[in-house]
């Protein structure tokens, strides 16, 4: 996907008098992510994440980057990123008393702010392309003194988890890379052991090069593809949407990224 072009702002997004209260529809694309960072609980968790970063990179602690490696700079989808992680905390209101799942994000500055903040944070990843980033996250994690626990797991098989565990599952541009078999199986998963009334974070992103590139073959996602969202991702997971249902696909048609809440109630049935 195409990265944001502009000025990238370390610490400092934006001075208090820019930031506003005003809350637009949960469920939606990044194009409008200037405007998402003016509002204050997500301006302030966005400005926590890098004050993490810096905290780590003084430290010598790594964590990875937008592509999901160690070294590559794009300060473009790295604002991207940080959209994508501020945006689903700030709207599953994190306390830092949850117990929570990360689906995908080992060595992620997302799994690692949701442990700073004092959750207890449960990660299952593999080390794509043999980056280390399973060993790096339990390495993190014990200098750091953090509650977490990172299995090295392919996330398709079942995951190791009783029913209803976890307070908030969350899968941060993971399913977009998997053919439509294993998105089913991953959200069935993530909708089995989420509690009642917990919500299920998500993010992806579609790249009409994608399949060209990957095995699965797919584009990805987006939600002008909402019957596909259903038959792979709401469906299996038995959950159903949380915030506004109306999902606009405002991305121009080579790309796009949205995040997508799910919540677990208590009538949701897993398909």
């Amino acid at each position: 996907m195409k990265a944001c072009k502009g000025h990238f702002s370390k610490i400092s997004l934006f001075e208090p008098e820019m930031l506003t209260d005003n809350y637009p529809p949960i469920n939606k694309s990044w194009l409008q992510l200037e405007e998402d960072f003016k509002i204050k609980q997500v301006s302030r968790i966005a400005n926590e994440i890098e004050r993490l970063k810096e905290i780590l990179s003084r430290k010598g602690l790594k964590y990875s980057t937008w592509i999901g490696d160690f070294s590559t700079v794009d300060l473009g989808a790295e604002r991207n990123k940080l959209w994508e992680n501020a945006w689903i905390i700030s709207n599953c209101k994190i306390t830092g008393k949850e117990s929570v799942l990360d689906v995908g994000g080992a060595s992620t500055i997302f799994s690692f702010y949701l442990a700073s903040k004092g959750c207890e944070v449960f990660v299952i990843d593999i080390d794509w392309f043999n980056y280390g980033l399973v060993s790096n996250a339990q390495y993190v994690n014990k200098k750091m003194g953090w509650n977490m626990r990172i299995f090295k797991r392919n996330i398709t098989l079942p995951f190791p988890f009783q029913n209803n565990y976890f307070d908030h599952v969350f899968c941060i541009s993971v399913l977009e890379h998997l053919p439509s078999s294993e998105r089913q199986k991953v959200s069935r998963e993530m909708g089995r052991v989420l509690k009642i009334n917990g919500i299920l974070g998500l993010t992806f992103d579609y790249d009409e090069k994608r399949g060209q590139l990957e095995k699965s073959g797919d584009n990805g996602l987006r939600f002008s593809m909402f019957r596909k969202i259903k038959t792979d991702i709401i469906n299996p997971s038995g959950l159903s949407i949380y915030g506004n249902t109306k999902l606009t696909d405002d991305c121009p048609k080579e790309h796009f990224m949205g995040a997508l809440f799910l919540k677990k109630r208590a009538t949701n049935t897993i398909a």
